[in-house]
């Protein structure tokens, strides 16, 4: 579903296809368990740039008018939780 809905469809998320690539094998056998694929992406969140958390997924079939309304709420957006102080990525409080 991730390949298909997003990886295929969307511009932003290449960063992810090594990592959906193993989850999606045909042996089931070579595909990672749950806690390595929580490690890697763990490890993928902490190597990328800030900004590329703030992206936005461009979607490949948009027209230019789309693209151009939707970069300018996105980054009207971004600045606003910029301003706050808000993380690019919510996290879980701690326990």
């Amino acid at each position: 579903m991730v390949r298909q809905r997003f990886l295929s469809k969307t511009r932003g998320l290449e960063f992810m296809s090594p990592l959906i690539a193993d989850m999606t094998q045909d042996d089931p056998e070579k595909r990672p368990d749950i806690h390595q694929v929580v490690q890697r992406f763990t490890t993928i969140l902490q190597q990328l740039h800030w900004r590329t958390l703030r992206s936005r997924l461009v979607y490949i079939d948009e027209s230019r008018s789309e693209s151009f309304g939707r970069e300018v709420r996105h980054w009207i957006r971004t600045a606003g939780h910029i301003l706050c102080f808000c993380r690019a990525l919510p996290t879980p409080p701690n326990k």
